[in-house]
């Protein structure tokens, strides 16, 4: 089974349910995450959330997607290679727009003036992507933003204290320093 089958929405049979918007909340079973994650030393070890609000906007025209991913997972330190809990989680915000002139899947954000200046793009726009048919794929939006989430560099619960790896033995020093400090404090 792909990631959450219930992210691929029929846009026809969501508008029978009335005007919308339309609330729509899956869980991301371990097993996809890992999957999508399988290049990375990343080790999941709760599903993740996704909870989503659609609106239709002009008949199917376009459809604004705003909600959240609640994603956790840990990482080796970027120090000591302990485990490091990164909270992953996301606000989404995406429009899409029935053949729009972007391609497909490569979001695009809005500019804070319409002329090629090149200002800098505005931060509290929804990202604007392309869909065509009657079915909106939220798979591939929320694939990226996992991906996305994975940290360049993260650190274990000690944070900057961490005192990382001996450059010549490879002992971690965090557990090296605490022996040491205990052999101090006995004598």
């Amino acid at each position: 089974r792909e990631l959450a089958a219930d992210l691929n929405l029929d846009l026809v049979a969501l508008s029978r349910g009335g005007p919308g918007p339309y609330r729509l909340q899956v869980e991301l079973p371990v097993a996809k995450i890992a999957s999508k994650l399988a290049h990375t030393d990343a080790e999941i070890q709760r599903p993740a959330r996704v909870d989503l609000e659609v609106t239709v906007i002009g008949e199917g025209a376009s459809v604004l997607v705003r909600g959240a991913l609640d994603l956790e997972f840990t990482v080796p330190c970027a120090r000591c290679l302990d485990p490091a809990t990164v909270p992953a989680g996301t606000d989404l915000c995406v429009h899409f727009v029935r053949g729009a002139a972007h391609s497909a899947g490569h979001g695009t954000r809005a500019r804070a003036d319409d002329d090629e200046s090149g200002e800098e793009l505005d931060s509290t726009a929804p990202d604007e992507r392309s869909f065509a048919g009657t079915h909106l794929d939220l798979r591939p939006m929320i694939e990226e933003q996992i991906l996305v989430a994975y940290p360049i560099r993260a650190l274990c619960p000690r944070g900057e204290d961490c005192r990382g790896l001996c450059m010549h033995c490879g002992a971690n020093l965090n557990e090296q320093f605490r022996v040491n400090f205990k052999t101090y404090e006995a004598q």
